[in-house]
Protein backbone atom coordinates (compact mmCIF):
# COMPACT_ATOMS: atom_id res chain seq x y z
CA UNK A 1 0.00 0.00 0.00
CA UNK A 2 1.79 3.53 -0.26
CA UNK A 3 1.02 5.50 2.02
CA UNK A 4 1.78 8.95 0.31
CA UNK A 5 -1.21 10.91 1.03
CA UNK A 6 -2.89 12.29 -2.01
CA UNK A 7 -5.85 14.05 -1.51
CA UNK A 8 -6.34 16.62 -3.85
CA UNK A 9 -9.48 16.93 -5.06
CA UNK A 10 -10.71 16.07 -9.02
CA UNK A 11 -14.10 17.00 -10.14
CA UNK A 12 -16.70 14.26 -10.35
CA UNK A 13 -17.56 15.89 -13.65
CA UNK A 14 -14.52 16.09 -15.27
CA UNK A 15 -14.37 12.07 -14.82
CA UNK A 16 -17.80 11.49 -15.75
CA UNK A 17 -19.07 10.49 -12.01
CA UNK A 18 -22.32 11.59 -10.98
CA UNK A 19 -23.48 11.66 -7.43
CA UNK A 20 -26.71 11.31 -6.57
CA UNK A 21 -29.78 9.58 -4.69
CA UNK A 22 -31.27 5.98 -5.75
CA UNK A 23 -34.97 5.10 -4.15
CA UNK A 24 -35.59 1.83 -2.41
CA UNK A 25 -36.29 -0.64 -4.99
CA UNK A 26 -38.66 -3.90 -5.37
CA UNK A 27 -36.73 -6.11 -7.25
CA UNK A 28 -37.16 -10.16 -8.92
CA UNK A 29 -33.93 -11.55 -8.89
CA UNK A 30 -31.74 -14.62 -8.80
CA UNK A 31 -28.12 -15.43 -8.47
CA UNK A 32 -25.32 -17.67 -9.61
CA UNK A 33 -21.93 -18.09 -8.41
CA UNK A 34 -18.97 -17.09 -10.59
CA UNK A 35 -15.75 -14.68 -11.33
CA UNK A 36 -17.42 -12.80 -14.29
CA UNK A 37 -21.05 -11.96 -15.15
CA UNK A 38 -20.62 -10.41 -18.88
CA UNK A 39 -20.04 -14.06 -20.82
CA UNK A 40 -23.31 -15.36 -18.62
CA UNK A 41 -25.62 -12.89 -18.05
CA UNK A 42 -27.47 -12.19 -21.19
CA UNK A 43 -29.36 -15.82 -21.56
CA UNK A 44 -29.88 -15.96 -17.79
CA UNK A 45 -31.88 -12.52 -18.00
CA UNK A 46 -33.44 -13.19 -21.47
CA UNK A 47 -35.09 -16.18 -19.19
CA UNK A 48 -36.05 -14.61 -16.15
CA UNK A 49 -37.86 -11.89 -18.26
CA UNK A 50 -40.27 -14.35 -19.69
CA UNK A 51 -41.81 -14.81 -16.84
CA UNK A 52 -41.36 -11.48 -15.31
CA UNK A 53 -42.85 -9.40 -18.79
CA UNK A 54 -45.75 -7.73 -17.13
CA UNK A 55 -44.17 -6.37 -14.38
CA UNK A 56 -40.62 -5.24 -14.94
CA UNK A 57 -40.48 -1.70 -14.16
CA UNK A 58 -37.33 -0.72 -15.39
CA UNK A 59 -34.03 -2.11 -17.09
CA UNK A 60 -32.03 -4.88 -15.80
CA UNK A 61 -29.00 -4.90 -13.14
CA UNK A 62 -26.53 -7.49 -11.80
CA UNK A 63 -25.51 -7.06 -8.19
CA UNK A 64 -21.86 -8.13 -7.00
CA UNK A 65 -21.97 -9.70 -3.31
CA UNK A 66 -18.18 -9.31 -2.43
CA UNK A 67 -18.87 -10.30 0.56
CA UNK A 68 -19.31 -13.88 -0.23
CA UNK A 69 -15.92 -14.26 -1.91
CA UNK A 70 -14.06 -17.75 -1.45
CA UNK A 71 -10.21 -19.04 -1.95
CA UNK A 72 -11.59 -20.04 -5.31
CA UNK A 73 -12.32 -16.11 -6.15
CA UNK A 74 -16.07 -17.22 -7.23
CA UNK A 75 -18.82 -14.65 -5.65
CA UNK A 76 -22.83 -14.90 -5.78
CA UNK A 77 -23.57 -12.66 -8.78
CA UNK A 78 -27.16 -11.44 -8.45
CA UNK A 79 -29.19 -10.31 -11.66
CA UNK A 80 -32.93 -9.45 -12.13
CA UNK A 81 -35.03 -6.14 -12.68
CA UNK A 82 -37.25 -3.83 -11.12
CA UNK A 83 -40.70 -4.49 -10.67
CA UNK A 84 -43.79 -3.67 -9.63
CA UNK A 85 -45.24 -4.47 -5.95
CA UNK A 86 -47.93 -6.85 -7.55
CA UNK A 87 -44.81 -9.03 -8.89
CA UNK A 88 -44.76 -10.48 -5.05
CA UNK A 89 -48.52 -11.48 -5.45
CA UNK A 90 -48.18 -13.09 -8.29
CA UNK A 91 -45.64 -16.26 -6.59
CA UNK A 92 -42.15 -14.16 -7.57
CA UNK A 93 -40.02 -14.12 -5.05
CA UNK A 94 -39.30 -10.60 -4.56
CA UNK A 95 -36.83 -8.83 -2.10
CA UNK A 96 -36.16 -4.50 -1.88
CA UNK A 97 -32.91 -3.03 -3.07
CA UNK A 98 -31.85 0.03 -0.07
CA UNK A 99 -31.68 3.57 -1.18
CA UNK A 100 -29.24 6.32 -0.64
CA UNK A 101 -26.57 7.91 -2.15
CA UNK A 102 -24.26 6.47 -5.23
CA UNK A 103 -21.53 7.41 -7.08
CA UNK A 104 -22.27 6.59 -10.84
CA UNK A 105 -20.47 6.28 -14.27
CA UNK A 106 -21.88 5.23 -17.72
CA UNK A 107 -19.88 2.67 -19.73
CA UNK A 108 -20.58 2.65 -23.42
CA UNK A 109 -19.09 0.12 -25.41
CA UNK A 110 -17.67 -3.66 -25.23
CA UNK A 111 -18.89 -5.11 -22.05
CA UNK A 112 -15.46 -7.01 -22.07
CA UNK A 113 -14.13 -3.02 -21.35
CA UNK A 114 -16.01 -2.39 -18.70
CA UNK A 115 -13.24 -2.30 -15.96
CA UNK A 116 -11.46 0.50 -17.45
CA UNK A 117 -14.53 2.59 -16.72
CA UNK A 118 -14.75 0.94 -13.37
CA UNK A 119 -11.12 2.21 -12.49
CA UNK A 120 -12.04 5.39 -12.53
CA UNK A 121 -14.74 5.17 -10.04
CA UNK A 122 -11.91 3.26 -7.95
CA UNK A 123 -9.93 5.05 -8.18
CA UNK A 124 -11.74 7.91 -6.52
CA UNK A 125 -13.30 6.42 -3.96
CA UNK A 126 -9.61 5.24 -3.24
CA UNK A 127 -8.06 8.65 -3.53
CA UNK A 128 -10.79 10.51 -1.43
CA UNK A 129 -11.02 7.32 1.17
CA UNK A 130 -14.84 7.02 0.97
CA UNK A 131 -16.67 4.37 2.83
CA UNK A 132 -18.50 1.88 0.49
CA UNK A 133 -21.79 0.09 1.62
CA UNK A 134 -21.30 -3.53 1.78
CA UNK A 135 -23.02 -4.88 -0.95
CA UNK A 136 -21.49 -1.50 -3.11
CA UNK A 137 -21.65 -2.11 -6.52
CA UNK A 138 -24.60 -2.77 -9.42
CA UNK A 139 -24.51 -2.46 -13.23
CA UNK A 140 -27.86 -1.55 -14.62
CA UNK A 141 -27.67 -2.82 -18.07
CA UNK A 142 -29.86 -0.79 -20.50
CA UNK A 143 -29.27 -3.57 -23.51
CA UNK A 144 -28.56 -7.09 -23.72
CA UNK A 145 -29.60 -10.18 -25.56
CA UNK A 146 -28.90 -13.85 -25.30
CA UNK A 147 -26.00 -14.12 -26.92
CA UNK A 148 -25.43 -10.29 -26.45
CA UNK A 149 -23.43 -8.55 -23.43
CA UNK A 150 -24.70 -4.86 -22.55
CA UNK A 151 -23.05 -2.22 -24.68
CA UNK A 152 -24.18 0.52 -22.41
CA UNK A 153 -24.09 0.22 -18.82
CA UNK A 154 -24.29 2.40 -15.73
CA UNK A 155 -22.20 1.32 -13.11
CA UNK A 156 -23.15 2.74 -9.36
CA UNK A 157 -20.89 1.98 -6.20
CA UNK A 158 -23.24 2.92 -3.10
CA UNK A 159 -21.83 4.61 -0.22
CA UNK A 160 -21.67 3.66 3.22
CA UNK A 161 -24.43 6.19 5.16
CA UNK A 162 -22.13 7.19 8.14
CA UNK A 163 -23.06 10.49 8.17
CA UNK A 164 -26.92 9.22 8.17
CA UNK A 165 -26.09 6.74 10.66
CA UNK A 166 -23.74 9.53 12.73
CA UNK A 167 -26.78 11.67 12.56
CA UNK A 168 -29.87 9.49 13.69
CA UNK A 169 -28.07 8.38 16.52
CA UNK A 170 -26.72 11.71 17.81
CA UNK A 171 -30.54 12.61 17.74
CA UNK A 172 -31.87 9.70 19.41
CA UNK A 173 -29.10 9.93 22.53
CA UNK A 174 -28.47 13.63 22.96
CA UNK A 175 -31.46 15.56 21.05
CA UNK A 176 -31.69 17.64 17.90
CA UNK A 177 -29.69 20.42 19.55
CA UNK A 178 -26.63 18.97 20.69
CA UNK A 179 -26.94 17.02 17.16
CA UNK A 180 -26.75 19.85 15.23
CA UNK A 181 -23.62 21.31 17.23
CA UNK A 182 -21.88 17.91 16.87
CA UNK A 183 -22.35 18.14 12.78
CA UNK A 184 -21.09 21.85 12.26
CA UNK A 185 -19.90 22.25 9.36
CA UNK A 186 -20.48 19.04 7.87
CA UNK A 187 -20.83 20.54 4.24
CA UNK A 188 -16.94 19.05 4.92
CA UNK A 189 -18.19 15.67 4.36
CA UNK A 190 -19.11 15.99 0.66
CA UNK A 191 -17.49 13.00 -1.46
CA UNK A 192 -15.67 15.87 -3.75
CA UNK A 193 -13.83 17.79 -0.65
CA UNK A 194 -11.20 15.31 -0.90
CA UNK A 195 -9.48 13.16 1.94
CA UNK A 196 -7.88 15.50 3.55
CA UNK A 197 -10.70 17.53 4.79
CA UNK A 198 -13.28 15.06 5.11
CA UNK A 199 -11.01 13.72 7.85
CA UNK A 200 -10.83 17.28 9.17
CA UNK A 201 -14.25 17.69 9.59
CA UNK A 202 -14.59 13.59 11.43
CA UNK A 203 -11.60 14.65 13.48
CA UNK A 204 -13.44 18.00 14.74
CA UNK A 205 -16.84 16.13 14.77
CA UNK A 206 -15.61 13.36 17.10
CA UNK A 207 -13.89 15.90 19.26
CA UNK A 208 -17.21 17.81 19.86
CA UNK A 209 -18.41 14.05 20.48
CA UNK A 210 -16.66 13.71 23.35
CA UNK A 211 -17.07 16.81 25.17
CA UNK A 212 -21.07 16.01 25.34
CA UNK A 213 -21.13 12.25 25.99
CA UNK A 214 -20.39 9.77 28.43
CA UNK A 215 -18.48 6.45 27.36
CA UNK A 216 -22.17 4.47 27.07
CA UNK A 217 -23.37 7.02 24.37
CA UNK A 218 -20.26 7.26 22.31
CA UNK A 219 -20.78 3.26 22.00
CA UNK A 220 -24.07 3.42 21.42
CA UNK A 221 -23.66 6.29 18.47
CA UNK A 222 -20.90 5.06 17.26
CA UNK A 223 -21.33 0.86 17.14
CA UNK A 224 -24.56 1.90 14.63
CA UNK A 225 -22.53 3.76 12.15
CA UNK A 226 -19.78 1.02 10.80
CA UNK A 227 -19.96 -1.83 8.23
CA UNK A 228 -21.62 -4.84 8.87
CA UNK A 229 -20.52 -8.32 8.33
CA UNK A 230 -22.14 -9.93 5.09
CA UNK A 231 -25.37 -11.97 5.85
CA UNK A 232 -24.45 -14.85 3.97
CA UNK A 233 -21.70 -15.38 6.49
CA UNK A 234 -23.72 -15.32 9.29
CA UNK A 235 -25.83 -18.10 8.06
CA UNK A 236 -23.74 -21.18 9.60
CA UNK A 237 -22.88 -19.57 13.34
CA UNK A 238 -26.50 -18.58 13.62
CA UNK A 239 -27.53 -22.03 12.93
CA UNK A 240 -25.37 -23.45 15.44
CA UNK A 241 -26.97 -20.83 17.97
CA UNK A 242 -30.36 -21.36 17.36
CA UNK A 243 -29.72 -24.95 17.52
CA UNK A 244 -27.81 -25.41 20.70
CA UNK A 245 -27.81 -22.10 22.53
CA UNK A 246 -24.07 -22.61 23.12
CA UNK A 247 -21.56 -20.02 22.37
CA UNK A 248 -18.85 -22.31 21.82
CA UNK A 249 -20.77 -24.20 19.15
CA UNK A 250 -20.36 -20.67 17.20
CA UNK A 251 -17.30 -20.51 17.86
CA UNK A 252 -16.35 -23.52 16.63
CA UNK A 253 -18.92 -22.60 12.96
CA UNK A 254 -16.86 -19.46 12.87
CA UNK A 255 -13.57 -21.37 12.78
CA UNK A 256 -14.33 -22.69 9.06
CA UNK A 257 -14.56 -19.43 7.89
CA UNK A 258 -11.60 -16.75 7.91
CA UNK A 259 -13.60 -13.77 8.11
CA UNK A 260 -14.08 -14.33 11.28
CA UNK A 261 -10.64 -14.12 12.46
CA UNK A 262 -9.79 -16.50 15.00
CA UNK A 263 -12.33 -14.95 18.39
CA UNK A 264 -12.03 -16.84 21.48
CA UNK A 265 -14.41 -17.00 25.01
CA UNK A 266 -13.36 -16.43 28.48
CA UNK A 267 -16.13 -16.76 30.32
CA UNK A 268 -19.19 -14.21 28.86
CA UNK A 269 -16.55 -12.19 27.09
CA UNK A 270 -15.43 -13.07 22.97
CA UNK A 271 -12.17 -11.35 22.61
CA UNK A 272 -11.31 -10.63 19.08
CA UNK A 273 -8.42 -8.86 17.32
CA UNK A 274 -8.97 -7.60 13.93
CA UNK A 275 -6.36 -8.66 10.80
CA UNK A 276 -4.66 -6.05 8.73
CA UNK A 277 -6.30 -5.12 5.49
CA UNK A 278 -3.14 -5.96 3.44
CA UNK A 279 -1.52 -8.69 4.97
CA UNK A 280 1.81 -8.72 2.72
CA UNK A 281 2.49 -4.83 3.23
CA UNK A 282 1.95 -5.18 7.09
CA UNK A 283 4.54 -8.05 7.18
CA UNK A 284 7.12 -6.04 4.48
CA UNK A 285 6.40 -2.81 6.59
CA UNK A 286 9.77 -1.08 6.91
CA UNK A 287 8.27 1.51 9.22
CA UNK A 288 5.73 1.49 12.13
CA UNK A 289 3.53 4.16 9.87
CA UNK A 290 3.63 1.74 7.12
CA UNK A 291 2.77 -1.19 9.44
CA UNK A 292 -0.52 0.71 10.66
CA UNK A 293 -1.73 1.85 7.18
CA UNK A 294 -1.03 -1.11 5.84
CA UNK A 295 -3.43 -2.28 9.09
CA UNK A 296 -6.34 -0.48 9.19
CA UNK A 297 -9.80 -0.62 7.08
CA UNK A 298 -10.33 2.64 7.85
CA UNK A 299 -9.39 5.14 5.21
CA UNK A 300 -10.13 8.06 7.56
CA UNK A 301 -7.72 7.03 10.18
CA UNK A 302 -4.94 5.82 7.35
CA UNK A 303 -5.36 9.61 6.21
CA UNK A 304 -5.02 10.64 9.57
CA UNK A 305 -1.96 8.82 10.04
CA UNK A 306 -0.61 9.93 7.15
CA UNK A 307 -1.28 13.97 8.33
CA UNK A 308 0.27 14.82 11.11
CA UNK A 309 -1.95 17.54 12.19
CA UNK A 310 -4.95 15.65 11.82
CA UNK A 311 -5.57 13.95 15.38
CA UNK A 312 -8.38 12.18 15.44
CA UNK A 313 -9.81 10.69 19.10
CA UNK A 314 -9.63 7.32 19.41
CA UNK A 315 -13.59 7.19 20.23
CA UNK A 316 -13.71 7.05 16.99
CA UNK A 317 -12.47 3.47 16.40
CA UNK A 318 -16.11 2.61 18.31
CA UNK A 319 -17.20 2.32 14.68
CA UNK A 320 -14.91 -0.45 13.94
CA UNK A 321 -16.28 -1.63 17.21
CA UNK A 322 -20.14 -1.99 15.67
CA UNK A 323 -18.14 -4.57 13.31
CA UNK A 324 -18.57 -7.39 16.15
CA UNK A 325 -21.18 -5.83 17.72
CA UNK A 326 -23.34 -6.76 14.64
CA UNK A 327 -22.20 -9.90 14.29
CA UNK A 328 -22.61 -10.99 17.91
CA UNK A 329 -26.23 -9.33 17.97
CA UNK A 330 -27.44 -10.69 14.62
CA UNK A 331 -26.19 -14.47 15.55
CA UNK A 332 -28.00 -14.34 19.17
CA UNK A 333 -30.69 -11.80 18.64
CA UNK A 334 -29.77 -10.01 22.29
CA UNK A 335 -27.76 -6.84 22.82
CA UNK A 336 -23.82 -6.66 23.82
CA UNK A 337 -21.59 -4.05 24.44
CA UNK A 338 -18.26 -4.15 22.55
CA UNK A 339 -15.01 -3.04 24.77
CA UNK A 340 -12.18 -1.39 22.65
CA UNK A 341 -9.09 -2.81 24.06
CA UNK A 342 -6.64 -1.65 21.45
CA UNK A 343 -6.49 0.59 18.86
CA UNK A 344 -4.44 2.25 16.35
CA UNK A 345 -5.99 5.77 16.83
CA UNK A 346 -4.85 4.89 20.48
CA UNK A 347 -1.04 4.34 19.63
CA UNK A 348 -1.42 0.48 19.56
CA UNK A 349 -0.41 -1.88 16.61
CA UNK A 350 -3.67 -3.69 16.47
CA UNK A 351 -6.95 -3.22 17.19
CA UNK A 352 -8.82 -6.03 19.20
CA UNK A 353 -12.14 -5.98 21.11
CA UNK A 354 -13.64 -7.81 23.45
CA UNK A 355 -17.84 -8.43 23.30
CA UNK A 356 -19.29 -8.74 26.09
CA UNK A 357 -22.50 -10.53 25.43
CA UNK A 358 -26.10 -10.09 27.05
CA UNK A 359 -25.89 -6.96 28.52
Amino acid sequence: MNINSDSQSISLESLGIIYKQVDVMTVASQRFRGKKWITEIGSKLVELEEGLTEYIAGPAFVRNHWGTNRQDGTIEIEYGFPVSNSAGNSGFDCSQFEGGTVLSIMHKGSANEIDTTRNKLVDFVGRNKLLLSECYEREILFDFGENKPSTTIEIQFQLLPWLEQFSEGLDRELGSVLRNSVLEGLEAFHPQSGATARTQWVSSAISRLDDVTDESQKHDILTECGHRFPEERLRKPRAAYERTKDIDEVLVAMAEDPWFGKPHREENTIYSTKGPINPEGYENATSNLEKKCNYCFCGVVRESLMNPDIDISPTYCYCGAGWYRGIWERITGKPVKVEILESILNGDNVCSFAIHLFQ
